[in-house]
């Protein structure tokens, strides 16, 4: 009997719910570990199929459960372990393509598509914060509260040399705004982090002889034409509807604002390809996008572009292998 799958369940369940629970449980920096939670459910989806994933899910939501109460287990299962279930599946999902003169092996697959991997992502990042507004019963004042709450108490008094009833009410407008605006950052903060432990999981997979689809050119990645419709149509919704409504499609436009990123990035990586400066200026975007975050605007733009211009196809030169960053 072959225990190596049961062993790979076991231990990815249990890793994901100690790094979920150390958020609630932990010191304050151990809740760096919460953005990993779902990487081992990912590595087991990646290299030994849904089942073993699913089977890491259950491992783990029966841990939060038996530590965190139901609650937590409830919404680890939705927000964290499902996700990394779905996304390690299609991540490895593939079907028989029509075969060409030649072809063999994987060039015989047709692999699951990044483009659509990615709004899933987006999705599931805003369905996440979505998830968090209905536990304030979609009350946008209730759900704000708490956060305007701790920013009262860290702005109140540093508003410079102004008197202290001007720094009050400074405090408070400030305040008010970052509490809007701070779960909308939080979503494409989660659909990042997610992206980022995708990646990683395939990197470890691969090294592991485990992967089963060949290392794509992530530059190349093309997203489905609706796409751009229906992110503006969504965006609309965040711009005009107000309300809760208008809040949780804020959630899916800032958790799918990172695709145009993504998009973006691999414009810049295309038509920098075969020039003497790419690396340096590859390495200088990233430091400051990590760093600052304001090059993200930009780089959305770039992305939207690409889906009207074709600027990779215009500019692509000859193929180099693709790195783990290209």
């Amino acid at each position: 009997m072959n225990l190596g799958p049961y062993f790979i369940i076991v231990i990815a369940g249990v890793t994901s719910a100690l790094c979920y629970v150390s958020v609630a449980l932990a010191p304050p920096p151990a809740f760096l570990l919460g953005y990993i939670a779902p990487l081992t459910i990912l590595i087991a989806g990646l290299g030994w199929g849904v089942v073993a994933s699913s089977g890491a899910v259950l491992v783990a939501t029966l841990i939060n459960l038996l530590i965190s109460g139901f609650g937590t287990s409830l919404f680890y299962l939705i927000a964290v372990g499902g996700p990394a279930v779905w996304l390690s599946h299609l991540a490895v999902l593939g079907r028989s393509a029509p075969v060409t003169p030649g072809a063999t092996g994987d060039s015989a697959i047709e692999w699951y598509p990044l483009g659509r991997l990615l709004i899933w992502a987006g999705v599931l990042g805003g369905t996440a914060l979505a998830l968090t507004f209905a536990r304030a019963h979609f009350d946008l004042e209730a759900y704000k509260a708490p956060i305007e709450a701790v920013l009262k108490e860290l702005l109140k008094g540093r508003a410079g040399t102004t008197s202290e009833g001007e720094q009050y009410s400074y405090a408070i407008e400030l305040s008010d705004n970052l509490a809007y605006a701070l779960p909308l950052a939080a979503a494409l903060l989660w659909t990042t982090t997610t992206l980022v432990n995708l990646w990683l999981a395939a990197r470890i997979t691969q090294y592991s002889g485990q992967l089963p689809r060949p290392w794509p050119d992530l530059s190349a990645i093309e997203l489905p034409p609706l796409f751009l419709a229906a992110f503006f149509v969504i965006f609309a919704f965040a711009a005009l509807a107000g309300g809760a409504v208008g809040y949780v499609a804020a959630f899916y436009t800032s958790a799918l604002a990172l695709v145009w990123i993504v998009i973006g990035l691999g414009v810049l990586h295309v038509v920098t390809r075969g020039r003497s400066f790419r690396r340096p200026l590859l390495i200088f975007i990233y430091v400051i996008l990590i760093i600052f975050g304001w090059p993200a605007v930009p780089l959305m733009v770039l992305g939207v572009v690409e889906q009207f211009a074709q600027l990779r196809r215009r500019f692509a030169r000859a193929p180099s292998p693709p790195s783990p960053f290209s």
